[in-house]
């Protein structure tokens, strides 16, 4: 009787974990892969930049004593080419290489190869482009 319970317990347990902590992505991972053609309703187009980001350096002197300051380090984000995709049931956002985003025109169809969450219904891209 008391293993009944202890399996009964297990089972919430792990439950409410794949419903809360795990947000059904674990199970979602396991979805059916889809293929369909979606339209092109928007490019975006997010160029090169460098950003300066300020870290803060801490040196220990022998004894105990720290000495801390600020130094600026410039770091390069590289560009981002997205499409905005019109599926059958919902709108996707995809990053795609440049060469990809400079061979498609707004309006355009264009394959894609997803999995949509049984749970979640996230939509989770596998392949954008050519089939």
């Amino acid at each position: 009787m008391e293993g009944i319970i202890i399996l009964a317990a297990l089972l919430l347990l792990l439950w409410f974990w794949f419903k809360y902590q795990a947000d059904y992505n674990i199970l979602d991972t396991f979805s059916p892969v889809k293929t369909e053609y979606g339209i092109i309703v928007e490019k975006e187009y997010i160029p090169s930049q460098s950003r300066i980001i300020i870290r803060k350096v801490t040196h220990t002197h022998k004894g105990f004593s720290r000495t801390s300051y600020d130094v600026p380090t410039e770091i390069q984000v590289l560009e981002k080419c997205i499409l905005h995709i019109n599926l059958s049931e919902r709108s996707v956002v995809a990053s795609v290489s440049g060469k990809m985003y400079d061979s498609v025109n707004k309006g355009d169809s264009i394959f894609v190869r997803y999995s949509q969450g049984r749970f979640s219904k996230n939509i989770y891209l596998k392949k954008v482009g050519y089939p």
